[in-house]
């Protein structure tokens, strides 16, 4: 079953997150944020 799609408007705050497998970081440096 699919998900529904995100709500957009403006001015709302999202959370992002973004890790690896296992919850891993994939981001470990200033540089791999670029």
């Amino acid at each position: 079953m699919a998900r529904h799609p995100r709500l957009h408007a403006p001015g709302l705050l999202y959370h992002i997150m973004a890790r690896g497998n296992n919850g891993q970081n994939i981001i470990l440096t200033s540089t791999d944020a670029k």
